[in-house]
């Protein structure tokens, strides 16, 4: 009898693993799936290894940043808040760029008992640090890498429910160490390079990130790019 139930156990164990296996296939083929489907989209013609910046004036810059509906900007060594200005019959009377002194938080990735590469923490948690951010006056919150598509979402909604005082993200691009070679390696350039395209098409929900040991990864949808207030460049 106990060598029946062992028998089944080992099957149990076997099943379990078999759609484990299945799903991590499924999952990465949807995610390669989307990726493809969206190169198709944006290049039909042709297939873009490498994205370039155009080479604009810093008043084209900001003209194109006015026109997107940025909600910040950056002078110098200021970060500014566009705010709209209202009449006494709340008609639009205009807008102005204001100083924005950050009082903020720094979001890691772990949560307590875990590794910071679990990425264990949901949509629902994300939201509810938010608040609880809101509520000790905080108007910033700062990342020193890409976090997993369930805080952007959760960033997304708590700003469109609390438009009147919303928080806004300082997006960190992470950079790896070496442990031999130099940080001036083209591969070492390119992968950074890397991130931050990443960086860039996260914030704006428009990522399909493979699943990398280490790292976020996932289907991005959410468009916090009008919330971002900066991006810090490398790590501590």
């Amino acid at each position: 009898m106990k060598g029946k139930y062992l028998v089944i156990t080992l099957l149990v164990f076997m099943l379990a693993g078999t759609v484990t296996l299945v799903v991590r296939f499924m999952d990465r083929s949807l995610l390669n799936a989307i990726r493809d489907m969206a190169a198709d989209i944006t290049t039909p013609n042709a297939v873009v290894t490498k994205r370039s910046i155009p080479d604009l004036t810093t008043e084209e810059w900001e003209s194109l940043a006015s026109d997107a509906g940025y909600l910040t900007r950056v002078i110098q060594d200021q970060i500014q808040i566009r705010t709209t200005h209202r009449s006494q019959d709340l008609s639009l009377s205009g807008t102005s760029w204001d100083p924005m002194f950050i009082k903020g938080f720094n979001l890691g990735a772990a949560l307590p008992g875990c590794f910071p590469s679990e990425f264990k923490a949901t949509e629902e948690m994300y939201y509810e640090w938010l608040e609880q951010m809101a509520d000790l006056e905080s108007n910033s919150i700062r990342t020193y890498t890409i976090l997993p598509p369930e805080f952007y979402q959760a960033l997304k909604s708590y700003n469109f429910n609390n438009n009147d005082h919303p928080i806004y993200l300082i997006q960190g691009v992470w950079a790896y160490v070496l442990e031999e070679g130099s940080y001036g390696d083209s591969t070492y350039i390119e992968d950074f390079h890397a991130e931050t395209r990443d960086v860039i098409d996260v914030i704006h929900g428009n990522a399909v990130i493979e699943p990398r040991r280490g790292h976020a990864s996932g289907v991005y949808t959410a468009d916090v790019s009008r919330y971002t207030a900066a991006l810090i460049l490398g790590r501590e």
